[in-house]
């Protein structure tokens, strides 16, 4: 999903690196024991882009919309709510420093 954010986005490139909180045990298949009962997960991203360019797109509801395919509701101020994917992702902005920083939880 993130390398077709950045497609649509222009200019931006991405890659993606994921590193679960609990690893699964060697002999787990994934999906099964604890990869099962796992409840989060850590996510890092490179994106080659300006970051005020990026910020926007990140917190702009017809923007993130546009290029993941799916509705998004994106509050732009510290506190507020968002909701992407139809509401698969729900949460609040944490910390908002324009072009700069997104913390949300």
């Amino acid at each position: 999903m993130i390398t077709g954010i950045a497609a649509v986005l222009g200019s931006l490139a991405a890659s993606s690196k994921i590193v679960a909180q609990t690893p699964p045990a060697k002999a787990e298949l994934p999906g099964a024991g604890s990869d099962a009962t796992r409840t989060s997960l850590h996510q890092e991203i490179d994106l080659h882009g300006s970051p005020q360019r990026i910020y926007e797109a990140l917190l702009d509801s017809k923007q993130f919309s546009a290029f993941s395919g799916e509705p998004a509701r994106i509050g732009r101020e510290e506190g507020s709510a968002f909701s992407m994917f139809g509401g698969v992702i729900v949460g609040r902005n944490i910390e908002l420093l324009p072009g700069q920083r997104i913390v949300q939880a």
